[in-house]
């Protein structure tokens, strides 16, 4: 006996839910601009005249998506934490990759981000693949950027190289040179069963070493010829420490008010809604917390700020942070906003630079941590520390790690810069006001 979903007041009449989604986050869809509504987006989906439309979910400020999802997973999104929607049909049998469908779904269980390690070569071998003219491949794995620090592997079969004719008894000598150990590794290993006739034959993607055999010319010519990272550490720090050194403080700041739709809606935010999940996150795997938080370039502490949605939330109570801005119209803003909210908010009227900002913040976050039985610091064991000062934030936060060690560190990046390249805004005590 099956068991019918709970109805709801945004299904379509005559099609009841096989599965709930709210709250879920379904991946493949396409989105329904005509249906402005949850019930309109589940009408569209009930009455769909080819019956393909297996899930439909909405979304105040995503809108309506339809169609057969690759996954539906629960996820901590704003997507998700607004939605509602269900699954009307099952999967159908054509939607299965077994059968040949074109759409795959590539992402991850957490979010579509992917973490990049800026590093080379630190956290493991850099994997390169390339396709040879006679349908070999080459695989590189790349140890470091030196002569030596690379290994390279050859495929078994390419279009002259086929099990059916390498594998004959009589045929070793046309295939790798006539080298038994390679016959006997993808012979061995790198074809099906030997009970099928040749043209049925299974070849499974071996590949064998070839670094070894590879002559000091032919070594030279590889490593010229495949891709590696080389980055003068010596020279990245002097001229970090060289454009690093300022005396005099800021007169100016940079306003940043994202980007707006015509209707005053946000469309880019600041990620005010990251830092609330992962504290519901961090206390459900009992992360012990010291219950503060730092906010540089605070603004008006209203949304689309990082810490505006954990403020006011029943998980903040207790908390106590600092916010640290240079306009004072904002600032008193941002004192009204956080006036009534579940944390204490403590704020300073203040620019802060490289060369200054430790001294300016220290008894500030003296005060912070009094009371909370980390009176020993700095540093002091902070919690969640943003940097938002539309300038040096990399070279003022590093300043920053004398006073405090932050579990969860929120810094904006040019992340139209990719890694490997490392860059940063440097701070020049004369020149930088202007360059602003």
């Amino acid at each position: 006996m099956s068991v019918a979903e709970p109805s709801s007041p945004h299904d379509a009449p005559g099609c009841e839910p096989i599965e709930r989604l709210d709250g879920m986050q379904c991946y493949g869809l396409k989105a329904d601009l005509a249906a402005l509504s949850a019930a309109s987006c589940s009408t569209s989906c009930c009455e769909d005249a080819a019956g393909c439309c297996e899930v439909w979910q909405f979304s105040p400020s995503f809108g309506c998506w339809l169609g057969s999802p690759a996954v539906c997973l629960r996820a901590m999104s704003q997507f998700a934490l607004e939605s509602v929607g269900a699954r009307l049909r099952a999967a159908s049998a054509s939607a299965s990759p077994k059968n040949g469908s074109p759409i795959t779904w590539a992402g991850v269980g957490k979010d579509f981000a992917a973490l990049v390690v800026v590093e080379p070569y630190r956290f493991g071998s850099e994997t390169s693949y390339f396709d040879g003219f006679d349908g070999e491949a080459y695989l590189v794995r790349r140890h470091g950027p030196g002569i030596n620090q690379f290994d390279i592997s050859l495929s078994c079969w390419s279009r002259d190289h086929l099990p059916s004719t390498c594998c004959a008894t009589a045929a070793t000598a046309s295939c790798w040179n006539g080298a038994a150990d390679v016959k006997a590794r993808c012979c061995g290993v790198g074809r099906g069963s030997l009970d099928v006739p040749d043209e049925l034959q299974t070849a499974f993607n071996v590949w064998v070493m070839i670094s070894h055999n590879l002559g000091p010319i032919m070594r030279q010519q590889y490593h010229a010829a495949m891709p590696n990272t080389l980055i003068d550490e010596a020279a990245f720090d002097a001229k970090r420490l060289r454009l690093r050194v300022g005396v005099h403080e800021p007169s100016g700041y940079c306003s940043s008010d994202g980007a707006k739709s015509e209707q005053g809606e946000w469309d880019i935010a600041d990620a005010a809604t990251t830092l609330w999940p992962l504290v519901v996150l961090m206390g459900a795997f009992q992360v012990p917390l010291t219950g503060t938080f730092l906010n540089i370039g605070a603004g008006t502490c209203l949304p689309p700020d990082p810490f505006s949605q954990l403020a006011g939330s029943a998980e903040a109570a207790g908390f106590r942070g600092l916010a640290v801005e240079s306009n004072l119209e904002d600032l008193r803003k941002c004192e009204e906003a956080m006036k009534d909210q579940q944390a204490e908010v403590l704020t300073a009227h203040l620019a802060v630079d490289p060369s200054t900002v430790v001294a300016k913040l220290r008894p500030y976050l003296a005060i912070m941590f009094e009371g909370r039985g980390l009176n020993e610091g700095p540093p002091w064991p902070l919690d969640f520390m943003a940097v938002d000062i539309d300038g040096c934030d990399c070279l003022v936060t590093e300043e920053l790690m004398q006073l405090v060690r932050p579990k969860v560190l929120q810094l904006e990046i040019a992340y139209h810069i990719p890694p490997p390249f490392r860059f940063t805004s440097q701070w020049d005590a004369s020149r930088s006001n202007q360059w602003q």
